[in-house]
């Protein structure tokens, strides 16, 4: 195959996830009113971009650390969030200047 079964798996889940999650951020969490397609826009580049990351920590857990899979996969996601809630925050659902 072309890419590992952690890529896959990685991005599956966070495709379906990523509607939910992004209304859920949009409306309820930042309580974004940036224009729909610019903060959608950047909120799939954090989803890639931080999907790739997690993907490399959670193969690196596993295959350098000698952690199992399950561990490596929180591990990964723990050291993440609250880089990707920051960036979330700062970059995509950044409130407006008045």
């Amino acid at each position: 195959s072309l890419f590992p079964k952690i890529f896959l798996c990685t991005y599956l889940a966070r495709f379906v996830a990523l509607f939910v999650n992004f209304v859920i951020l949009r409306k309820y969490v930042f309580h974004s009113r940036g224009r729909f397609s610019a903060v959608a826009f950047k909120y799939c580049m954090i989803v890639a971009i931080s999907g790739f990351v997690s993907s490399v920590a959670i193969e690196y857990f596993h295959n350098v650390a000698g952690f199992n899979i399950v561990l490596s996969k929180i591990t990964a996601e723990l050291l993440l969030y609250l880089i990707i809630f920051v960036a979330q925050k700062e970059f995509v659902f950044r409130k407006q200047e008045k």
